[in-house]
């Protein structure tokens, strides 16, 4: 993972795995480690969909068409476990990761 300072106290992630990204971590994020194949970003999507989650933002990099892609999704909500289970269970999915600098916020 490759990040830089941009001020205020922020970073910015712009590499995860060998894959060019751009995102702040300031939110729940998800990333999500697959084969490209058609209907994944959809599947994806419809998994955090059903449990009412938004995203906020979402950007997909690939190797090669039908190789390896990243696919990351920034959320305006926590996201929950089953989701990510959800998420690995889909068979072109290789590895799901969320960031959530918050978590474990409030909880004692």
């Amino acid at each position: 993972m490759i990040g830089c300072s941009i001020g205020g106290g922020n970073v910015e992630i712009v590499n995860v795995d060998g894959f060019d990204v751009k995102f702040g971590a300031d939110c729940p994020t998800l990333l999500v480690n697959h084969q490209d194949m058609a209907g994944t970003v959809a599947a994806m999507a419809l998994i955090v969909g059903r449990v009412g989650l938004n995203i906020r933002a979402m950007e997909v990099d690939r190797q090669s068409r039908s190789g390896r892609a990243l696919t990351v999704m920034e959320m305006d909500q926590a996201v929950p476990p089953e989701v990510r289970r959800e998420l690995q269970a889909l068979p072109q999915v290789e590895r799901v990761r969320l960031i959530d600098l918050n978590e474990g916020e409030g909880q004692g």
